[in-house]
């Protein structure tokens, strides 16, 4: 079965102080580390319109026509990432599926990230940061993140 992976550090699908369901941090999670990848099937654009409603809400695009999804009940689960939306993240995409702690992240803190883009598959905004085209190695993502936001 294809599933998303979790840091041990975290637990996915809890009761969220922010909404629903989350990804909460079991134990403190330091700045940089990577926080979850997402997993899933690749799609196209239109089959992921071809999926239900609640199959298409476990996508995240990975190109203008590719995506990572369930595409099946029995994946949904296993593939969703749980991550609320906040204007304050403290994850973000390091590329299109890693997920990396943007600032430390104390334990029971729910792990949330910023909506950046419009979906161009449906009108529903998506979770996708995207830091540099160029970027090829983790320590310019790094270097993106903080130029691009002296918070972080």
């Amino acid at each position: 079965m294809i599933e998303s992976w979790i840091t041990p550090k975290a637990q996915k699908g809890v009761t969220s102080g922010i909404a629903g369901r989350g990804l909460v941090a079991k134990e403190p999670i330091e700045r940089g580390e990577v926080v979850a990848v997402k997993g899933g099937h690749i799609v196209t654009t239109v089959m992921l319109q071809a999926l239900p409603e609640r199959l298409q809400n476990s996508e995240v695009q990975i190109t203008d026509d590719l995506h990572l999804v369930a595409p099946a009940d029995d994946e949904y689960k296993p593939v969703m990432l749980f991550i609320n939306h906040s204007c304050e993240p403290n994850v973000g995409f390091g590329g299109n599926i890693v997920l990396v702690a943007m600032r430390d992240i104390e334990a029971g803190e729910d792990r949330r990230t910023r909506l950046a883009a419009s979906r161009p598959a449906r009108a529903v905004p998506r979770v996708l940061l995207v830091v540099s085209r160029k970027a090829d190695s983790w320590t310019s993502i790094t270097g993106a993140l903080r130029k691009a936001s002296p918070r972080l």
